[in-house]
């Protein structure tokens, strides 16, 4: 249907309005409409128009549009899993990057028994919780931190 659908909405608007209100404005609205329509009724061109949407809502074109809804609903979808999943790797990356300082903390501590202990510093580990007794566990990591804050203390 070839119709100025934004002048015959504004009509039919006016035409509403004046007859709600009662005015002397209505013959005035109707006259202009019935002059728009020219010899279709309103009833008519609303059957023409929903005809029209139906037509445009078959059309190969909004096919193609539905389809590709479809297709960015499906993208929306995926970029959240992935956006969960990566959310989830970031989490297990921090995991792992705080599990790998506690064992360079290890490494630092073992390194400094091996090669740079010497007799006074394992006297004061095996003394920071009593005579006769060595720690162990987080003990062990405490004293030995203490000594090796000290000594490089000394040393620097």
């Amino acid at each position: 249907m070839d119709i100025d659908k934004e002048k015959l909405k504004g009509l039919l608007w006016a035409e509403a309005a004046s007859y709600r209100a009662d005015c002397a404005d209505w013959k005035r609205s109707t006259e202009a409409l019935d002059e728009f329509l020219g010899n279709k009724t309103v009833v008519e061109v609303a059957l023409e128009l929903l005809a029209e949407n139906v037509r445009l809502c078959e059309d190969p074109h909004m096919r193609a549009i539905r389809s590709l809804r479809g297709d960015c609903a499906d993208l929306m979808a995926e970029r959240d899993r992935l956006r969960t999943e990566n959310d989830s790797l970031v989490a297990a990356a921090q995991a792992l990057r705080d599990e790998w300082r506690n064992d360079q903390a290890d490494a630092e501590r073992y390194r400094y028994l091996r090669d740079r202990c010497g007799v006074v510093e394992y006297k004061a580990i095996a003394g920071s919780i009593g005579p006769g007794m060595l720690p162990s566990g987080e003990t062990l990591d405490l004293a030995v931190d203490a000594v090796m804050g000290k000594g490089e203390q000394s040393n620097g």
